[in-house]
């Protein structure tokens, strides 16, 4: 799926037919095949299926319930557990920090909540970028989810503007002319792979400004009344008070961020689809 032509039109009839699938390209569920199908000369995937017009619950359920709920757990318990390595210590909540240590503050550093709550976005977001960008890829290619984009409205054709299709790989990407920033190597070679990477992380984070920009102002709005003045910041002393606080905000991030980037993913493979087979938008 990741190496889907992206400026190759023509219908793939030909290799839906050695898949052993119906060359009625509607968009009704597949008819199973018994015989596994090859891929076509020009990188598509003939397993895929056709685009649905409105997400079904099926589509619903991996996106919320497997990869926004598998990122949420998986977000908690790292952040947990480094937070509570980094911040706990063994002196009981109640008493005064030790001498020459920093307790955590709102925005003083060395321990700035804000500026730790930041550092922990940019690496998250990053793995939730790749995984997904491998997992929902990969399943979209093998027919075990179905692409969606609505029939009407913005989102019913691929976008025209620059900016949109070099975020979604429509045109950077594609199984002939590899990179255009690495000068059009072959897909096959270490250093597509390295362009592929390095594309994907400029692209995770300008995600992770959105996801940190969109949860930092209420997160700011209710750390301040739960922490002690202290010379013009917040000072937060209980042992569990900064475990709890990371584990919630990487929870709450991954809960949302996984669904949205899934999703981001089904609607360009339904582009793309309808591109090659030439379907009406």
């Amino acid at each position: 799926m990741w190496w889907i032509p992206a400026n190759t039109p023509g219908p793939l009839q030909s290799g839906m037919a050695a898949a052993g699938q119906s060359s009625s390209l509607g968009y009704g569920p597949r008819r199973p095949s018994p015989h596994p199908a090859a891929p076509s000369d020009k990188g598509y995937d003939c397993r895929m299926r056709p685009p649905t017009s409105r997400l079904t619950r099926r589509q619903w359920l991996y996106m919320v319930g497997i990869q926004g709920v598998i990122s949420m757990l998986v977000a908690a318990v790292v952040n947990f557990s480094i937070s509570y390595a980094l911040y706990s210590s063994s002196r009981p909540p109640p008493g005064p920090p030790p001498p020459g240590s920093h307790p955590p503050h709102l925005f003083r550093l060395p321990t700035s909540l804000v500026a730790d709550a930041a550092l922990s976005s940019v690496f998250q977001t990053l793995a939730t970028w790749y995984v997904l960008a491998y997992m929902v890829n990969r399943d979209l290619s093998r027919g075990e989810l179905q692409p969606t984009a609505p029939l009407r409205g913005r989102l019913a054709r691929e976008p025209t503007g620059g900016f949109l299709r070099w975020f979604l790989f429509l045109d950077h990407y594609n199984a002939e002319r590899g990179s255009r920033l690495l000068g059009g190597i072959g897909r096959t070679g270490w250093r597509m792979k390295l362009a592929l990477a390095l594309a994907g992380a400029g692209r995770a984070l300008m995600v992770t400004a959105l996801a940190y920009g969109f949860q930092i102002g209420p997160a700011i709005g209710i750390l301040v009344p739960l922490g002690t003045p202290d010379d013009g910041d917040w000072m937060y002393t209980g042992r569990w008070f900064v475990p709890a606080f990371k584990t919630i905000f990487g929870a709450l991030m991954g809960f949302w961020t996984a669904p949205v980037l899934t999703w981001m993913w089904m609607v360009r493979a339904a582009w793309i689809f309808r591109r090659h087979e030439g379907l009406p938008f």
